[in-house]
């Protein structure tokens, strides 16, 4: 089964009482990893800060949360690795509910921790699995400048596709060996 994708990027304001509307077709990803909601009813999502030191959000679908929070509850009890993964995904995390105008109202709280002010502008990115919300300049500074950055220090002939040739052969000689 192919999952859908977080793709594309959007810009749109967040008004004075922290209500942001959710694009359609993130809307319809949420929509799709959220299979246990009743009927008619609007999806749900989770955020949270996985990274202080970056200005921005990280927004998952339910389903994919439930397989993160999994995952951390198999680390080794009591690990200073875990107790980081529960403060981000457990005790960090915040579930909100889309309205049926397709928005969401995101807390004073989760505003302050990227420093969105009221009635200004937000960068919606999709980011395969998740979506991220920023400011537009820590989005500027924090993606697109160090992309480009990246991409300045290689070879004029770079392909970027070439990394994913290489996720290829390692998906293939795992899948020879008989690994999951």
């Amino acid at each position: 089964m192919t999952r859908r994708r977080f793709i594309g990027e959007e810009h749109l304001k967040v008004d004075a009482k922290g209500r942001m509307s959710i694009p359609a077709p993130f809307r319809r990803v949420l929509d799709a990893g959220d299979p246990d909601r009743e009927s008619g009813s609007m999806p749900s999502m989770v955020i949270v800060q996985e990274d202080s030191r970056k200005d921005c959000l990280q927004c998952y679908t339910v389903e994919a949360m439930q397989e993160i929070q999994e995952m951390v509850e198999e680390m080794p009890l009591g690990s200073d690795e875990q107790k980081v993964m529960e403060q981000i995904y457990f005790m960090g995390a915040t579930e909100l509910t889309i309205d049926d105008t397709g928005r969401i109202v995101l807390s004073a709280k989760l505003r302050d921790k990227i420093g969105v002010t009221p009635n200004s502008e937000l960068v919606l990115a999709g980011a395969g699995k998740n979506f991220r919300i920023w400011r537009p300049e820590a989005y500027q500074a924090e993606q697109v400048d160090t992309v480009k950055e990246w991409l300045d220090a290689q070879p004029k002939d770079f392909d970027p596709r070439s990394l994913l040739q290489e996720m290829q052969k390692q998906r293939q000689q795992r899948d020879a060996g008989g690994e999951a």
